[in-house]
């Protein structure tokens, strides 16, 4: 994998890399078991918080790129929440690109979803305490 970052850091012992591994996988953990009543994943939260605050319908192709997905995966997704109600794709007739919008259940489910993850973003916003977050969010993204 390839960290991209603007500067180099020294880190010379591992920890630091246990310590993001054991997190994360914790993380993973809280937030599957937050999210597994509404029957949502991680990936199905991150596509409907996509769709919530897009200014207009992105096109069906064009949301695996902006969820971190392959292709056959988001549509796959999509094929889920569009079942369940909460998402319904527009008819993409006379040569125009097939969009997805949120529907009120989907807004519904993500806002249930928001609210059962808020104990744990309170947990994260503390445990980062006065460090700036927007740099830490940065470099988490440097990661992926």
């Amino acid at each position: 994998m390839t960290i991209k970052t603007d500067h180099p850091q020294d880190v010379s012992t591992p920890e630091l890399l246990f310590h993001l591994l054991g997190a994360a996988h914790s993380l993973s953990d809280q937030v599957d078991k937050a999210l597994s009543p509404l029957g949502l994943s991680p990936a199905a939260l991150h596509l409907l918080s996509t769709l919530v605050t897009a200014s207009e319908p992105p096109e069906a192709r064009a949301l695996a790129p902006k969820v971190g997905g392959l292709a056959s995966a988001t549509e796959l997704l999509l094929d889920r929440l569009e079942q369940d109600g909460l998402v319904r794709r527009t008819s993409g007739g006379g040569g125009r690109p097939v969009r997805v919008v949120i529907t009120a259940r989907g807004r519904a489910q993500h806002g249930a979803a928001l609210e059962r993850l808020s104990a744990l973003r309170l947990a994260l916003a503390q445990a980062f305490g006065g460090t700036d977050t927007a740099a830490a969010e940065r470099a988490l993204a440097a990661l992926r």
